[in-house]
């Protein structure tokens, strides 16, 4: 049996995984399959069960009514095998190192390393059976082009079916518009109208307790969104074809300062750095906060939470586009949901029932299948109306009906498309104006795509040292001088030499031939 090389984020023991995968070397059987160009649902012959390796388990015991459903309906049964270690990372290696027993489907958080297994020979190239087994996936990618490059790795070939999530908009900023009317304040829509804002958040008491205590922004995110307000980056991104890391250009330099002196002044969370927790609940609950920039709708769904109104009645959280860096320029947002998950799942090339499980994995591209993955089950989780899932009344009324749909197996981390209808049901009509706000505005950067997929392993193994030593250099000194401890005028040169010596202009060629690679996907 071949043993695979293992690459060095996953360099553990290669011991067998009892624990997990007890049982999965025995013969397995292969099971006889209906013919594709009958259509319908129904996959296998005779009730086929394969065994699934999966990271998490919101079900207490393991089992999915979801995945037992899709049995029902083609035949085809996934028996979990959830990982019982909180170190997933391990318990891959260790799955790895013994590929005999490695179960028939493996569920990815990392399909990077998976790929580059796969291109080993661990797992199956998936693009060789979609013409003849998943007429649904390729037609998914076919129109979805963008969607297929990032998901191809380095040698051409797809190692893995992703979580595609539904929407566009995850984050964007909101201030306290109860405040703004209080000191009769407008909307900011620049930097300086921001400043403008947080400065009178500060000194002009807009929460009436008669104490200083307000604290004019803050975000679970730290600093990252205000690098925009300077026409700066804080990641790395493509401009006119040409691969840049943000903190290594000159714009950096001028956002550090301006974002410095803010700190200074006191208009951001003197503990932003610092904080373990998501601060809403404590900012809005006290009455304090006052700028934010979060995700969008556990945000706005802070306007019907009892503790925040208990204490602020007028409470009034609202979105806002995203200030520019100054007045004729629009600004920017620079998160957005990605247009595939590192979630998903792939195939052991071990398998005796490879071509079985490929049209498994396209059953949950059809609309039953991606509509049983989003909704449950029709009469119980929702109904259909006017020809779309509705989510039940009394299951939407529930405080904790999420998390009872994701004990049913509702919207796993596999390989299905995710139906945006499922997340608006329940998103509050705040949120879903704000998501509005931010995809008809145009304000959402393209994201920097995933480029480690292209990566040969000599290269991953190069970019993974450069990378946690440039990047430690660089939140090092960042937080050096936003916090007012070190002057970046007068070591902003150095830094850059620093950066230099530790490989930054290699990092950049490793990068660049990725995404040259990655564009040249078809």
């Amino acid at each position: 049996m071949k043993k695979f090389k293992k690459l060095a984020a996953f360099a553990v023991a290669s011991t067998m995984l009892v624990s997990c995968l007890a049982g999965c070397g025995e013969k397995q059987k292969k099971f006889e399959l209906t013919d594709v160009s009958e259509g319908g649902t129904l996959i296998a012959t005779e009730p086929a069960e394969v065994t699934f390796f999966y990271k998490q388990s919101e079900a207490a015991d393991g089992q999915w009514r979801m995945l037992n459903e899709a049995g029902k309906l083609t035949n085809v049964y996934a028996i979990p095998q959830v990982a019982k270690s909180v170190d997933f990372e391990q318990e891959f290696g260790l799955m790895i190192g013994d590929p005999k027993n490695m179960p028939d489907i493996v569920e990815t958080y990392d399909p990077t390393t998976l790929s580059q297994y796969g291109a080993q020979g661990a797992f199956v190239k998936l693009n060789e059976y979609f013409d003849e087994y998943a007429p649904n996936i390729k037609a998914f990618l076919d129109e979805n082009p963008d969607i297929k490059k990032r998901i191809t790795a380095y040698d051409g070939n797809i190692y893995y079916i992703p979580f595609i999530p539904g929407g566009h908009v995850s984050t964007a900023w909101f201030v306290r518009q109860d405040w703004l009317d209080k000191l009769n304040l407008s909307e900011p829509t620049t930097r300086d109208e921001l400043y403008n804002v947080l400065k009178a958040f500060k000194e002009k008491d807009p929460n009436g307790n008669g104490q200083a205590d307000e604290i004019p922004f803050f975000s679970s995110s730290k600093i990252k969104c205000l690098f925009p307000l300077w026409d700066a980056n804080p990641d790395w991104y493509v401009e006119n074809g040409k691969v840049k890391y943000g903190p290594y250009e000159p714009e950096y330099k001028d956002a550090v300062k301006g974002i410095a002196q803010w700190y200074k002044e006191g208009l951001i969370d003197r503990e932003i750095y610092t904080r373990t927790d998501n601060p809403r609940e404590k900012m809005f609950a006290d009455n304090i906060g006052g700028v934010t920039h979060d995700w969008v709708g556990s945000t706005a769904g802070f306007n019907t939470n009892e503790n925040v109104l208990k204490n602020a009645p007028d409470f009034n959280i609202a979105a806002m586009a995203p200030p520019a860096s100054e007045a004729g320029k629009k600004g920017v947002e620079l998160e957005s949901r990605p247009i595939s998950s590192a979630y998903g799942w792939a195939i052991n090339s071990n398998s005796a029932n490879i071509e079985m499980i490929v049209r498994y994995f396209d059953f949950w591209f059809t609309e039953e299948g991606r509509r049983l993955m989003n909704f449950g089950i029709e009469g119980e989780h929702y109904d259909m109306v006017d020809g779309k899932p509705v989510f039940k009344a009394e299951l939407l009324a529930q405080s904790d009906f999420k998390q009872k749909l994701a004990q049913e197996g509702v919207q796993m981390d596999i390989g299905y498309r995710q139906d945006f209808e499922y997340e608006k049901q329940w998103l509050t009509d705040d949120a879903v104006a704000a998501m509005e706000l931010y995809e008809n505005g145009g304000f959402i950067k393209e994201q920097f795509p995933i480029l480690t997929m292209e990566f040969t392993p000599e290269e991953m193994e190069e970019y993974s040292n450069l990378k946690t030593q440039i990047t430690t250099r660089v939140d090092e000194m960042q937080q050096k001088w936003i916090l007012g401890n070190s002057d970046i005028e007068s070591e902003y040169d150095s830094y850059i030499s620093d950066l230099d010596s530790l490989g930054m202009k290699r990092l950049l060629e490793i990068q660049q031939s990725a995404y040259e690679r990655y564009n040249s996907q078809k």
